[in-house]
C-alpha cells in the first residue's frame, strides 16, 4: 500500500497532503539531522480509505446538516453520534498489516514498544482537541488512532467549521506514531521576543525559569531562575546554538520545545511566531479625552471598547464584543475570539500562551494588576500603548447597536445605497428579486451579511421558484449568506410539508441556510414551541398581520383605523411572547416594524429580539433608538444588581 507509512526521515514539503503540516516539519528537521525523536506517519489515504470503505464520508455530512447551532446538545448530540460512528467501524485487513509493520521495527515480536500517537492535520486553522496517546501493543495503537481519527468531529471543531465554512468531508489528519525520549528536562526557545517581537534577543524557558540570551554572542542579558530547575551556562549555550540554526534553517522566527536527555539537546517539536506586521506596529498613537483608568504592558495592538466582563463559567454567553478581564490565560482561548480586546491582571504569563493569544487579532494589555472597576462599564483598550480609559471612543456615525437592524429592499436600484455598512443584511427581498440573478447580486453586494428571501407556501408557483432559485444559488454559485422565508403557514403540518419540498431538492438546514418561519397569526404564537419542535432556525414576526387580526381589522382598508397600532397591549403581549419563547429555545428573532416606535423598541429589546427590519428610509432613526433601547437596558439590569 503505497504511501500509508512514511518515515520521518524520509518526508519533504511535496508530502504535505499526505502527512500535515506538524509531520512535514519534524520531516525537515529529520532530514537536516537535528536531534529529534524518532518516528512515521499513517497517513491521510489511510483515513480516506477507512471512510471510503465504510461508506462514512456522506453519512458524516448528512450528520452535520442536521445540527442547529443555536443548541450546544445539538452540537454535542452529533459530535457523539459522528465519534461513535467511527469508532465501531472497521480497519481494513491490508491499512492494520502495513501499520502492525511499521510499528514492529520499533521492537522485537516478544516485546511490545511504547509509542506516542498525535494528529497531524492538513488544516491548522480549525480548533482541534491537542490530543496525545502514549501506548503500548498493536492492538492499542489501533484504538487510539481511530480515536484520534473521531477527535476530529469534537464540538468545538464542528463549531470551527462552521466559523470557517467547511463541510465535514474536508476534515483531513495524518496520525503521527513517535519513540518517546523521556527527557530530564523540558522547554521552550523563542527565537525572537514574542512580545516586543525583539529579533535580537532569544527567549529560553524552563520550568519557572526564563533567560534572555542575546543572539550574537549568545550572553544572557537577563534571568529570573528558580534554584531548582536551574539551567547551567553550558545548557543554556546548547539552546540557544539549537534555536539559531533552526531559525537559519526554516528562515522564520520559531517557538522550540526541546528536551535534555543526558547531555543531548533533542528538539521536540516547533512552530512559525507569526509577529505583528509593520504597518500595525507603525499604528498612530491613540488620543483621548476620557479617563485614564489604568495601564500595563502591549501585547497585541489596536483600540477597542466595550463593556468590561471579568472572564469565567458565568460571562461565557458575554464575551461577543465585551472587553473581557483575565487574571490569567485559559487553556481553550478561541472562546475569546469574538471579545473586542482583552486585559490580562498578571505580568508573568508563559511566552507560549503569549503567543496563542496573540493569535486572536484583538487589542491585548497585560500587567495590569487588579482593576477596580464596576461590571459592565465601558472601556476603551488601546493596545499600541498599553493603556486603558474610561468610556467608548466610537463616533455617532461608527456607533452598532447589539441588535442586528436590517431593511427591506424594496428595489434593486438601491442597493449600492446599503453596502457601506449602514445595515446588517437584507431583511425581506421585494417581488424582482426573485429571480436567480437578482437574488445572486444582492448576496455578492452585501456579503458576508446575511440575506432573507420570503416565500408564501400557499403561492405554489411562487414558492417553487424559490426553492429553485435558493437550489441553484447554494449549490451551483455556492453562496452562504442567503436563507429561507416561510410565510403564510397555517400549521406544523404545513412546515413539515414545506420542509420536505425542501429536503427533496437537497437543501438542508445549516449555518449557511437557515429556515425561518413567518409569525403572522395569534395562533402561531400561542403553538410558537411546537413549530420550533419541527425544526426552524428563528422567526420573523410580521406586526402588520399580527395587528390586523388581534384588533380585528382588514388588510388595505383599516390601517388607518385609530385600533390598527402595534402598540396596543395585546399586539406587544403577542410579540413579547413570540420572543421569549424564541430565545428560551436558542434561536432567532427579527421583528419588521414599517415604524420602528421607541417605546415598542426599547421593549422588544428587552425581551430579547435578535433583529429588526425597517425600510430603507428609517435606517437611521432605527439605529438611534435601538442605541438608546440598549443603554437603557443596561442602566435598568445595572441598578437592578446593585440595589
Amino acid at each position: 500500500m503505497p504511501n500509508h507509512i512514511l518515515w520521518l526521515n524520509t518526508i519533504d514539503k511535496d508530502d504535505r497532503q499526505l502527512v500535515g503540516e506538524k509531520a512535514v516539519f519534524l520531516g525537515e528537521i529529520a532530514r537536516a539531522k537535528f536531534p529529534t525523536e524518532k518516528g512515521f506517519v499513517i497517513t491521510t489515504k489511510v483515513f480516506d480509505l477507512f471512510l471510503s470503505e465504510n461508506k462514512l464520508t456522506h453519512q458524516i455530512d448528512a450528520l452535520y446538516d442536521t445540527i442547529s447551532f443555536h443548541h450546544p446538545e445539538s452540537i454535542a448530540q452529533v459530535s457523539n453520534h459522528i465519534k461513535h460512528t467511527i469508532l465501531k467501524a472497521p480497519l481494513s485487513q491490508a491499512a492494520t498489516h502495513v501499520i502492525y509493520e511499521a510499528y514492529s521495527t520499533f521492537g522485537h515480536v516478544f516485546h511490545d514498544t511504547e509509542v506516542t500517537v498525535s494528529l497531524s492535520p492538513l488544516d491548522e486553522n480549525m480548533v482541534l482537541e491537542d490530543l496525545s496517546f502514549t501506548i503500548k501493543g498493536e492492538a492499542a495503537l489501533l484504538e487510539k488512532l481511530k480515536e484520534l481519527w473521531a477527535s476530529l468531529f469534537s464540538p468545538r471543531v464542528l463549531l470551527s467549521l462552521q466559523h470557517h465554512k467547511k463541510l465535514p468531508h474536508t476534515l483531513k489528519t495524518a496520525i503521527l506514531v513517535q519513540k518517546p525520549l523521556h527527557p530530564e528536562k523540558t522547554g521552550t526557545i523563542f527565537t525572537i521576543d514574542p512580545v516586543t517581537n525583539n529579533k535580537n534577543v532569544m527567549i529560553i524557558e524552563v520550568e519557572h525559569d526564563r533567560y534572555t540570551v542575546a543572539k550574537t554572542d549568545f550572553t544572557v542579558t537577563k534571568k529570573n531562575p528558580a534554584p531548582q530547575a536551574e539551567l547551567s551556562d553550558n545548557q543554556i549555550m546548547d539552546i540557544a546554538l539549537l534555536g539559531k540554526k533552526l531559525e537559519r534553517q526554516t528562515y522564520f522566527p520559531q517557538a522550540i520545545e526541546w528536551g535534555l536527555v543526558d547531555t543531548t539537546i533533542y528538539l521536540l517539536r516547533s512552530r512559525k511566531i507569526t509577529t505583528v506586521p509593520a504597518q500595525q506596529l507603525r499604528e498612530k498613537a491613540f488620543a483621548t479625552r476620557q479617563a485614564l483608568l489604568a495601564s500595563g504592558i502591549s501585547m497585541a495592538p489596536g483600540v477597542k471598547h466595550g463593556p468590561l466582563i471579568p472572564f469565567g463559567t458565568s460571562s461565557i454567553n458575554k464575551i461577543t464584543g465585551a472587553v473581557i478581564f483575565l487574571t490569567d490565560i485559559p487553556r481553550q482561548i478561541q472562546q475569546l475570539k469574538q471579545a473586542a480586546a482583552l486585559i490580562i491582571s498578571s505580568e508573568h504569563t508563559p511566552m507560549e500562551k503569549i503567543l496563542q493569544i496573540k493569535t486572536l487579532g484583538i487589542p491585548i494589555v497585560a500587567g495590569t494588576g487588579k482593576i477596580d472597576i464596576p461590571e459592565g462599564t465601558v472601556v476603551t483598550v488601546n493596545g499600541t500603548t498599553g493603556r486603558i480609559y474610561k468610556g467608548g471612543v466610537a463616533s455617532e456615525q461608527e456607533a452598532k447597536s447589539a441588535t442586528k437592524l436590517f431593511v427591506n429592499l424594496e428595489k434593486i436600484a438601491t442597493l449600492p445605497a446599503f453596502t457601506k455598512g449602514t445595515i446588517d443584511g437584507i431583511g425581506l427581498l421585494c417581488q424582482e428579486c426573485l429571480l436567480k440573478e437578482n437574488i445572486e447580486k444582492v448576496c455578492t453586494s452585501i456579503a458576508p451579511h446575511p440575506v432573507i428571501l420570503a416565500s408564501k407556501y400557499h403561492d405554489t408557483d411562487r414558492f417553487t421558484q424559490a426553492i429553485t432559485a435558493l437550489k441553484y444559488l447554494h449549490q451551483k454559485k455556492s453562496l452562504s449568506n442567503i436563507h429561507f422565508l416561510i410565510a403564510s403557514i397555517r400549521s406544523v403540518g404545513e412546515l413539515t410539508e414545506a420542509k420536505k419540498l425542501l429536503t427533496r431538492t437537497k437543501l438542508h438546514r445549516s449555518p449557511h441556510f437557515k429556515v425561518l418561519l413567518m409569525i403572522e397569526t395569534p395562533a402561531q404564537v400561542i403553538m410558537l414551541e411546537k413549530y420550533i419542535q419541527e425544526g426552524i432556525d428563528g422567526i420573523v414576526i410580521s406586526t402588520t398581520a399580527l395587528t390586523l387580526l388581534l384588533m380585528g381589522t382588514q388588510r388595505g382598508i383599516d390601517e388607518a383605523h385609530p385600533e390598527y397600532d402595534v402598540r396596543n397591549p395585546a399586539v406587544l403581549w403577542a410579540i413579547k411572547e413570540a420572543v421569549q419563547t424564541a430565545a428560551k429555545h436558542h434561536i432567532t428573532s427579527s421583528i419588521i416594524l414599517s415604524k420602528p416606535y421607541p417605546s415598542v423598541l426599547e421593549q422588544v429589546v428587552e425581551h430579547g429580539i435578535t433583529s429588526i427590519i425597517v425600510n430603507p428610509e428609517e435606517i437611521t432613526s432605527a439605529r438611534a433608538h435601538l442605541l438608546k433601547a440598549e443603554k437603557i437596558l443596561v442602566e435598568k439590569k445595572f441598578a437592578m444588581k446593585h440595589t
